[in-house]
């Protein structure tokens, strides 16, 4: 089992960036609200 280190987890943060800033360009106001929930998990 891969350990939970930053490398590991990087691609999962990159993904999470990605589709966080789809959304805040497409849903406005929801997808900032939903960005900025990601940036904090």
């Amino acid at each position: 089992m891969i350990p939970l280190t930053g490398v590991a987890r990087l691609p999962f943060l990159l993904a999470s960036a990605v589709i966080a800033t789809t959304a805040s360009r497409h849903w406005g106001a929801w997808g900032e609200e939903l960005r900025i929930n990601l940036s904090r998990a």
